[in-house]
């Protein structure tokens, strides 16, 4: 029997690093680095490098869009080498409000 991660889960947004990678933890306190899948957004500045046009825009946003709140995460792929877990979308929020 192997121990698998299932294909969704319910999380929270506590984070938006940029415009497509996020922090979410789960309803056991998992941390999750989560990436969505077909996002190219632009790069935000990191440390001496510059960001791209438009990067910090694209963060704001989705920080707007889906910032704090109950989300369903659908797994799309094995966890990366990063640690991240490549997703399909985080669109669909749980809550009703």
């Amino acid at each position: 029997m192997s121990c698998r991660r299932p294909p969704h889960l319910i999380a929270t947004i506590t984070r938006v690093s940029d415009g497509d990678t996020v922090t979410a933890t789960d309803a056991r306190s998992t941390k999750l680095r989560i990436r969505l899948l077909g996002i190219d957004a632009p790069e935000i500045a990191h440390g001496n490098k510059p960001g791209q046009p438009f990067g910090e825009e694209a963060r704001q946003y989705l920080d707007y869009l889906i910032g704090g709140k109950i989300v369903q995460v659908e797994r799309t792929a094995p966890t990366s080498t990063s640690g991240s877990w490549p997703c399909s979308g985080m669109a669909r929020s749980t809550s009703t409000c």
